[in-house]
């Protein structure tokens, strides 16, 4: 009744959409609504159907029961109203947004009063939660409207489980093993209305609000020293952003670019682009990148066609995050492991794919694995990519593992795909055989290697992710687009190899390797950099003007490169080949990037290198909060 209650009252933004896809929301919608009315349940589902103390032998536990959920039932749809006004202001469901005005109550109430219908959403309030009520009243009655009768212990047996079973898989949302019910399920359609429309405002509010409660003490401290105007004048001064090509009323947004953009030769058409992140592509397992063991002989190769940067790094040590600062160039805030989840996930960045599709170009995405996991499809449809495709793409057999299909079946079906795309097309690529549990196809010529014990199934799958990569390069060569693309391959993340560093530096570095036989002289770079530097350095390969509201800087050129990195409430910042590492403790440390065994006493470089990370962490922190991170 609310959700259409939600589209009428917003009815006029579904003049462009079908029907069908409207009533697909209610559909969708469903599994939210259960999720949230299965939380609810969930107390009295735990000792409903006990012996003695059960809902059948207690008349008082049956009024308990009732009294609770009319409460649950008026607290959820209390939320449920006040999103009626709520999306109208925000363009998305109601999130943690409203308690961050409850430090201001007077202010807070009086705003409310002053541009919403309260005494009208109020008394439809009442009326709900009195009908509910009275519902819920008849059908206990009726329910036990005979003498009461103990449950036989064979009875108990089949309906406890079964009920807790059907109330667990509510709340849980779906049967995937990989990930339970996020707001990127709703996520269906290519029109941001109806998939809001698709949410439940009890789920995003409490999900947003728990995982504000969660990280409230952890973030709020690091940006409480400095103001968002010297957060900001800071992080222009590292990223020595020009004040005269600031765009007006934005902090770090700055034209950047030429009017001429940097044309094939074949049909003098725009380059396509194609990034590949490849899971666990640690710069310390290969060897072009002087790894200490070589396990990808066939990026070895590539390397020889490609620039080769040999001190690039991710920005943490998990895949979600490479995902986030890849495609949209920000960092990770401390403490907070996926931004992707939350509700400023909702809100579209300044990234590669909404750049790219401004200038026309056809936006895909590709993972093995199931699309809304760490929330990628949604937080990815918001931001410039239509077409994803995932595990439930590909017929049951070939799935491998919990990890999807393996990597060189990913690798066949986008030399498939593409063929029928038209061009320029922008294609993100991310692998998944290189992880745990390490499953992956047997092949003749990928051997495990037992004398690395305990390990040689990890390095097995580094071998046969490289392969497949290798593999798939040579397709790519074969085809006419491939001869027109700009091929981009990073790792998400390295592998710790010691565990007792609060920050590891194999965790971090990985290769970076740009291919483009066109617009790319092969050679090796040791220009520093990391994932926030992807989307403003294709950029400027492909040339012509655009709008950079990123944290990243192009890695041709001569400008000092840095990266910034955390691990949890660890922070590690490489600046000028010096790398300081903000531990746990909150202590300093000072290394040589080239030496970090070995401490070094600069308290004054110390200081600045701190000074720079901490307003990075601080002015994204403000840009978030001010709405200010999209494209002007």
């Amino acid at each position: 009744m609310l959700r259409v209650a939600l589209l009428i009252r917003y009815a006029d933004l579904t003049a462009d959409i079908p029907t069908s896809i409207v009533l697909k929301s209610f559909l969708v919608g469903l599994r939210f609504d259960l999720a949230v009315t299965s939380y609810i349940l969930a107390p009295v589902a735990l000792f409903a159907f006990l012996p003695r103390i059960g809902m059948i032998p207690s008349k008082l536990n049956r009024r308990i029961s009732t009294v609770y959920l009319i409460i649950m039932a008026g607290i959820a749809f209390l939320m449920e109203i006040v999103d009626l006004e709520f999306y109208g202001q925000f363009s998305m469901r109601l999130n943690r947004l409203p308690l961050e005005y409850t430090q201001l109550p007077s202010m807070m109430f009086k705003m409310i009063w002053e541009m919403f219908p309260v005494v009208k959403f109020l008394l439809a309030w009442l009326v709900l939660t009195a009908l509910f009520g009275f519902l819920l009243h008849k059908i206990t009655r009726f329910t036990y409207n005979r003498p009461a009768t103990e449950l036989r212990l064979a009875h108990f047996a089949i309906i406890y489980p079964l009920v807790l079973g059907l109330v667990f898989l509510g709340i849980r949302g779906r049967v995937a093993i990989k990930s339970p019910l996020t707001w990127s399920i709703a996520f269906f359609s290519p029109h941001h209305f109806t998939n809001q429309l698709a949410l439940n405002s009890c789920f995003t509010f409490v999900q947003d609000a728990l995982v504000e409660s969660s990280r409230r003490n952890k973030d709020a401290e690091p940006f409480a020293g400095i103001s968002p105007k010297d957060a900001y004048a800071k992080t222009r001064e590292l990223l020595r952003i020009d004040p005269d090509k600031l765009v007006e009323g934005h902090p770090i947004a700055r034209y950047e670019g030429s009017d001429s953009l940097n044309p094939s030769a074949v049909n003098n058409q725009p380059h396509n682009v194609m990034l590949i992140l490849m899971e666990s592509l640690a710069a310390e397992y290969v060897g072009c990148t002087g790894g200490s063991r070589s396990l990808a002989p066939e990026f070895d190769k590539m390397s020889e066609e490609g620039l080769l940067f040999t001190r690039f790094y991710s920005t943490s040590g998990h895949t979600s995050p490479a995902i986030f600062s890849s495609s949209c160039g920000l960092p990770i805030i401390p403490g907070v492991k996926n931004l992707m989840k939350r509700a400023e996930g909702q809100r579209p960045l300044s990234g590669i794919g909404l750049v790219l599709k401004e200038r026309g170009y056809n936006t895909l995405f590709y993972v093995p694995h199931d699309l809304h996991f760490d929330n990628i499809k949604g937080f990815l449809t918001v931001n410039g990519f239509d077409r994803l495709t995932g595990q439930h793409s590909y017929p049951a057999k070939e799935v491998l593992s919990s990890l999807g299909v393996a990597d060189e079946v990913m690798f066949d079906r986008i030399l498939d795909d593409l063929t029928g795309v038209q061009e320029p097309f922008l294609t993100m690529v991310m692998t998944a055989s290189n992880h745990g549990p390490f499953i992956v196809p047997e092949r003749p010529h990928i051997h495990p290697d037992p004398s690395v014990e305990p390990q040689h199934k990890r390095f097995n799958a580094f071998r046969y992710a490289d392969w497949a990569l290798g593999r798939f390069y040579e397709g790519l060569k074969q085809t006419e687009w491939g001869k027109r693309t700009l091929l981009i391959i990073i790792g998400d993340h390295g592998i710790i190899k010691d565990q007792s560093r609060d920050i590891d530096l194999a965790l971090y570095r990985v290769p970076m390797l740009i291919i483009d036989a066109e617009l790319i002289e092969p050679g090796v770079s040791d220009h520093i950099g990391c994932q926030m530097d992807v989307t403003a350095t294709i950029m400027d390969i492909l040339g012509g003007s655009w709008i950079n509201n990123t944290y990243g800087v192009s890695l041709l050129n001569d400008k000092p490169g840095h990266a910034l990195f955390i691990r949890e409430e660890a922070v590690g910042f490489i600046h000028n080949d010096y790398y300081l590492l903000k531990g746990f403790d909150g202590n300093f440390s000072l290394f040589r990037l080239e030496d970090p065994d070995h401490k070094i006493k600069n308290n004054e470089l110390s200081i600045k290198m701190n000074d720079y990370s901490e307003a990075m962490f601080s002015s994204f922190y403000f840009l978030i909060k001010s709405r200010l991170a999209g494209l002007p």
